[in-house]
């Protein structure tokens, strides 16, 4: 028998129906928070995916800390309501910028350990920071991980990897029109996947969240991974993933750029000319100052 923790069916992580609960309400006025207390009522600790009275809270089952402060009800989730709450990142959203609108964008490199994500991902940044967006970058979230990674990882560790990376999306998105992410949800799960198999509710999570990016670029395997002190050199264990994260891209319907291995000089402006572009802006290619 295996010593693997078992992973929560997908319907633990849905709020349970209370009958003591007290009825939808809370308005402005409703500050605090807590069950019964008229505002939020998300419990800390507590596996939720939303709250009931406001609507808030649905960052696909996690388990919150606390709920956040000032957590009211959205007036789009009020009993009789069939509009959803929005998007934490609305797809081709516009933001406003220097050279008038701004497509709001969100690109994420994806491919197995050792492949030189990091370093297309700055590039990229600096690139989209010459065109006047604000930009920010989602650094691996698996370099900060407290639990074991690589062929010695756990389901904990995924887990973690997987949420944390959801989160900081999500923090990042509040206040940058683009972002560029080292890694994304689906290859962070290749590493659960290879190890474990598919695993819910974490498969859903990741389905769930794949439509919020803007462009999913391929990043293929060019050399032998090298040592960073995080990630395993293995050679079969870099391509063993690498073709793991093929099999959940033909599963989740991912239509990713896949970057040519003999151009990797025109890695970058293959990217760019990919990107959506706003009438007030030039070429990609071309800095606004130019």
């Amino acid at each position: 028998m295996s010593d693997t923790p078992a992973v929560p069916a997908a319907a633990a992580l849905l709020p349970t129906a209370d009958d003591n609960a007290a009825p939808l309400g809370g308005g402005p006025a409703d500050t605090a928070t807590g069950p019964g207390s008229g505002g939020c009522d998300l419990i800390p600790g507590r596996p939720q995916k939303s709250c009931r009275r406001c609507g808030g809270g649905d960052i696909l089952g996690f388990v919150m800390d606390s709920p956040p402060r000032n957590h009211r009800r959205d007036p789009r989730t009020a009993a009789g309501s069939t509009e959803p709450p929005p998007r934490p990142w609305p797809e081709m959203e516009r933001a406003a910028g220097p050279q008038g609108p701004l497509p709001r964008l969100k690109i994420a490199f994806i491919g197995t350990h050792g492949v030189g994500k990091t370093t297309l991902s700055f590039e990229l940044a600096a690139r989209l920071k010459r065109l006047d967006y604000s930009v920010d970058l989602v650094k691996e979230v698996a370099r900060s991980c407290p639990l074991p990674l690589n062929q010695e990882t756990t389901l904990d560790a995924q887990t973690w990897i997987l949420y944390t990376q959801v989160a900081r999306e999500i923090e990042s998105a509040r206040d940058h029109q683009a972002l560029v992410c080292d890694r994304s949800v689906l290859d962070n799960y290749a590493y659960l996947v290879e190890k474990f198999g598919p695993q819910e509710p974490l498969e859903s999570v990741v389905r769930r969240w794949l439509p919020t990016y803007s462009l999913m670029v391929r990043v293929p395997v060019l050399e032998e991974p090298r040592y960073d002190g995080v990630r395993d050199t293995d050679l079969l264990y870099q391509h063993r993933i690498d073709r793991t994260i093929d099999r959940l891209s033909d599963s989740f319907a991912v239509a990713a750029l896949r970057l040519d291995p003999s151009e990797r000089e025109g890695w970058i402006e293959s990217v760019l000319d990919r990107l959506p572009r706003s009438p007030q802006l030039p070429l990609f290619g071309d800095s606004v100052g130019d």
